[in-house]
């Protein structure tokens, strides 16, 4: 794993494997990671994943009310 050595967040997409959803997993010492779906018209962006010890809940829906936003302009 020595191309996320010092990340916090991480981004992860399965589209190529021809997977549409799935629940990403914290590797630690990192903090949130966010698994993106397939993008289609009327989708949400994907699961959001964090370390409720580092960030608050509401937080991590804002950033991911924000993602699916900015996805659909």
């Amino acid at each position: 794993m020595e191309g996320i050595t010092g990340a916090t967040f991480t981004v992860s997409n399965l589209r190529t494997l021809g997977v549409d959803h799935f629940t990403p997993i914290v590797n630690a010492p990192q903090v949130v990671i966010l698994g993106l779906r397939q993008i289609r018209q009327a989708s949400r962006p994907g699961s959001l994943t964090f370390d409720h010890r580092v960030i608050d809940g509401a937080y991590g829906g804002r950033f991911l009310l924000t993602v699916q936003e900015e996805m659909s302009r």
